[in-house]
């Protein structure tokens, strides 16, 4: 695994489509278009499209008239299923893009779905890449997003100069579907650190232990962890457990898949993550 800290030539991008303008997507529309990148979307709601027409993107009525010409196509989506029903079909992103393109996946989603996308778009002479990010909307906005990259290496080279516009770190984990396992069990890890200091709360409570008082200890001693210092970003502790469950409890159950298919035993990661006060079960 090695980090890529190497400039973009923005003289050298072709024009990209990027289908998925929504809390993290359309931050990173915005990055694109400010880094001097001609940018192709399409959006289903009014108010987006709008802001991002003012913002400088071209603006199509479709998925497939987005993509139809454009070399690179970004996508950026909330799970599998909105994957397949926009990247296949007659109708999807795949079937319009030209031969010799690249589709490159920002979806946390399971290496089997990206595996069936680059089997439809191999018949096509099409690439795909899986690209997930750690961050947040705002660090999308101040171009300090992780992205980690899961392909061969001309694969990798060719769709970096275009995620550098919002990533501070491109790490390349191996090949594809290798950076889609690498952000699985990072969120893991992320989610039992949650359950952590949930646990760590009811016993600072316990002892009769101011929350922010405490919270502040551990986030500059040896106890802390990402999750505690990312805390600092939310007014309290429940507001964040209540932002960031839905995700964590759809992470927990692809990485619990994943694990299953590739007979993987989670241990005690997953022993933490299934036993604490946060309920991270699929609904």
């Amino acid at each position: 695994m090695r980090s890529v800290d190497h400039a973009s030539a923005a003289d050298e991008r072709p024009p990209v489509a990027f289908i998925g303008t929504g809390q993290i997507g359309g931050p990173m529309v915005r990055r694109l278009l400010a880094d001097g990148v001609e940018v192709h979307v399409h959006a289903r709601r009014p108010d987006v499209r709008d802001d991002l027409a003012a913002a400088g993107a071209v603006i199509h009525d479709s998925v497939a008239r987005a993509v139809t010409g454009r070399s690179v196509v970004l996508v950026c989506l909330y799970d599998d299923s909105q994957l397949h029903e926009v990247c296949l079909g007659p109708d999807g992103a795949i079937a319009a893009m030209p031969r010799g393109g690249l589709l490159a996946s920002h979806t946390t989603g399971l290496p089997s779905t990206l595996a069936e996308l680059a089997e439809a778009a191999s018949a096509r002479g099409v690439d795909v890449i899986d690209a997930p990010f750690s961050g947040t909307s705002k660090d999308v906005l101040a171009g300090r997003l992780t992205i980690m990259l899961g392909g061969d290496d001309a694969t990798q080279e060719r769709i970096t100069p275009f995620v550098r516009a919002y990533a501070r770190t491109v790490i390349r984990t191996g090949p594809r579907g290798s950076a889609l396992s690498v952000k699985l069990v990072n969120n893991l890890l992320f989610a039992a650190q949650a359950q952590l200091t949930a646990h760590v709360l009811r016993i600072g409570d316990a002892l009769d232990l101011d929350r922010a008082t405490l919270l502040e200890a551990v986030a500059a001693s040896s106890g802390s962890s990402a999750f505690i210092t990312k805390l600092g970003g939310y007014p309290d502790a429940e507001t964040m457990f209540a932002t960031v469950t839905p995700y964590l409890t759809k992470d927990v159950r692809m990485a619990r898949a994943v694990a299953d298919e590739l007979g993987v035993d989670l241990g005690v990661v997953g022993a933490t993550v299934s036993d604490g006060p946060l309920d991270l079960t699929p609904g």
